[in-house]
């Protein structure tokens, strides 16, 4: 397998995106590498760390139902996306994804 740089992955990333016409993943990817993820993070962190500590869970529910923007609710996936882009370590645990032949 061929590594890349983050920029030429990004870069083949956009282009599968446009050759399977996937707009929603085009347009999410655009925002990950734009820094908008980032920003949005640190946003609603900010915005909800204070209820957090000082207010009850239904608060913060009632906050989240009636003060959240159709886009921020779009966005708040990306909250809890990993802080960097890269190879991520893949553990094995044993007999899990195995299948057994009848023949053993």
């Amino acid at each position: 397998m061929k590594n890349y740089e983050e920029q030429q992955a990004w870069s083949l990333t956009f282009s599968i995106f446009q050759m399977i016409n996937q707009k929603d993943l085009f347009e999410k990817a655009q925002r990950e590498i734009t820094g908008y993820t980032r920003k949005y993070q640190a946003y609603v962190k900010e915005k909800f760390s204070n209820l957090w500590f000082e207010e009850s869970i239904t608060r913060i529910y009632d906050h989240l139902e009636k003060e959240l923007t159709q886009k921020e609710c779009d966005n708040l996936e990306f909250l809890f996306l990993p802080k960097k882009i890269g190879k991520r370590k893949l553990e094995e645990f044993k007999g899990l994804g195995r299948q057994r032949s009848s023949s053993s």
